[in-house]
C-alpha cells in the first residue's frame, strides 16, 4: 500500500525535487514543510584520534564515488524520508561495511542533518544493529545518548554522537536514527544521496508496525543512501576455522549475506603456514559444484580471496576450500 501511495505523490513532486537552495536560505526552506530542497554539506569532522586502519570511518559507498550534492528527500503531505513523518516511521537505518573482512567495534556515529522544526522539543538518538540473514537490522547493539531537537545545529549540518558502550560486529553494521521519542510538532530530517547514487537495499525503514523494510522495495526511487557514517575500531582478521595439521585457516566470508549488485565482491580471508595452492568450490544445497577457482598462495601469510559468485542466483550454498589433505567447508548466503 505504501508503495502505491508514494508512487503517486512522487510523480507529482518529480519536477521540483532537485530545486537548489543557497546555504543562507536553508532555514527559510525548512520553514516551508514538504518542499524538496538541496544544500551542500561540509566535510565530515572526525575524532582527533582517528588513524587509518586502526580507527576509521565507514561511509556508504556513494561517499567515494558519486556523492557531490546531498538531497533532502521529502514527500508532500507525509514528511521526510530520512526523518519522522505522518506515517509514523520509527527508525531509518543505513548498513555500513568494513573495507575488508574483519571484526569491528563501532564507537561513534556521524549524522548529516537537513532541517529541523521544534515543537515540543523531543529527542532522537542513533542506534547500532547487527545485520540479519535477510539483510535487515536484527539485534540491537548499542545507542548514543539522546539529543534534543533544539540542540541539533542544522546550519552546521553535522553531529558526531558517541556510543557510551562501543559494540562489536563482524563485517557490517546498521546505524539507525531512532525517532520514537519525538513529540507533536517536532520534525527532523537527515540528508540523502541523489537517486542513482547509492544502493537503496542497504537503506531500511522501521514502520509503525515494528517491521523493517528496505527502501528499494518501498519507494519508486530506489538507489539512494542515507548520509550517516560509523567510526569504528577494527581488526582485519576475523575468527576462523582451522586445519592446524595442514597449516590452513579460513575466516568468515564477507559480506554475509552477499550483496547482489553490480561491483559487489565476496571475500574470503585465508592464512597459510606454507606456500600452497587453494582450490575453492561453491556447492549448492545438493552438493553440486556451481562455481570454482584455484588460488596460488606463494608464501606463508594472510590474504583475501575474491570468490567467483557474481553469476550465481540468490540462495544458500556451501563454500569449500581444499589444499592437499586440508578441506574446510562453511555455509554462505548469496
Amino acid at each position: 500500500m505504501r508503495f502505491a501511495v508514494l508512487l503517486i505523490l512522487w510523480i507529482g513532486i518529480f519536477p521540483v525535487r532537485a530545486q537548489r537552495v543557497a546555504p543562507d536560505a536553508a532555514s527559510a526552506a525548512a520553514a516551508r514543510p514538504f518542499e524538496p530542497a538541496k544544500r551542500l554539506i561540509p566535510p565530515s569532522p572526525l575524532p582527533e584520534n582517528r588513524t587509518d586502519g586502526v580507527i576509521d570511518t565507514l561511509s556508504p559507498a556513494s561517499f567515494g564515488t558519486c556523492l557531490t550534492d546531498p538531497v533532502l528527500w521529502i514527500t508532500p503531505g507525509i514528511g521526510p524520508v530520512f526523518g519522522n513523518n505522518s506515517l509514523g516511521d520509527r527508525e531509518k537505518a543505513q548498513q555500513l561495511l568494513l573495507p575488508s573482512p574483519g571484526n569491528g567495534f563501532v564507537t561513534h556515529a556521524i549524522v548529516y542533518w537537513g532541517f529541523k522544526r521544534v515543537g515540543a522539543d523531543g529527542d532522537v538518538r542513533i542506534k547500532a544493529w547487527s545485520v540479519g540473514p535477510d539483510g535487515a537490522p536484527e539485534s540491537f547493539l548499542t545507542a548514543s545518548d539522546r539529543i534534543r531537537i533544539s540542540e541539533i545545529d542544522t546550519a552546521d549540518g553535522v553531529d558526531v554522537l558517541a556510543f557510551p558502550a562501543p559494540a562489536a560486529f563482524t563485517g557490517s553494521v546498521f546505524l539507525s536514527l531512532d525517532l520514537n521519542s519525538l513529540n507533536t510538532g517536532d520534525t527532523i530530517s537527515g540528508l540523502g544521496t541523489e537517486e542513482g547514487c547509492g544502493s537503496g537495499c542497504l537503506t531500511w525503514e522501521r514502520w509503525s508496525d515494528g517491521s523493517w523494510n528496505p527502501v528499494c522495495d518501498t519507494y519508486d526511487f530506489e538507489d539512494i543512501d542515507l548520509l550517516i557514517e560509523a567510526v569504528v575500531d577494527w581488526s582485519a582478521w576475523p575468527a576462523g576455522l582451522n586445519d592446524p595439521e595442514h597449516g590452513l585457516t579460513i575466516g568468515r566470508p564477507f559480506p554475509q549475506p552477499f550483496l547482489q549488485s553490480a561491483g559487489s565482491r565476496l571475500w574470503l580471508p585465508v592464512k597459510t603456514n606454507s606456500a600452497m595452492t587453494l582450490s575453492v568450490r561453491v556447492l549448492d544445497a545438493m552438493g553440486r559444484e556451481r562455481a570454482g577457482q584455484e588460488f596460488e598462495c606463494p608464501a606463508p601469510g594472510e590474504q583475501n580471496l575474491v570468490l567467483p559468485v557474481q553469476e550465481l542466483p540468490a540462495g544458500n550454498y556451501f563454500l569449500q576450500v581444499i589444499s592437499g589433505q586440508a578441506r574446510i567447508t562453511v555455509p554462505i548466503l548469496l
